[in-house]
């Protein structure tokens, strides 16, 4: 089930977390970017 371990062996964990972070990161800054535009009711 783990795409960036299939050994089990735990080394790809940080890569992983950081692709999370990063999808995270790009999330928040789309929805930041959403808030600014759109007019404020």
């Amino acid at each position: 089930m783990n795409l960036f371990d299939p050994g089990g062996h735990g080394s790809r964990l940080p890569f992983a977390l950081c692709i999370a972070a990063l999808a995270l990161l790009a999330v928040l800054a789309a929805v930041l970017d959403l808030q600014l535009i759109l007019p404020h009711g």
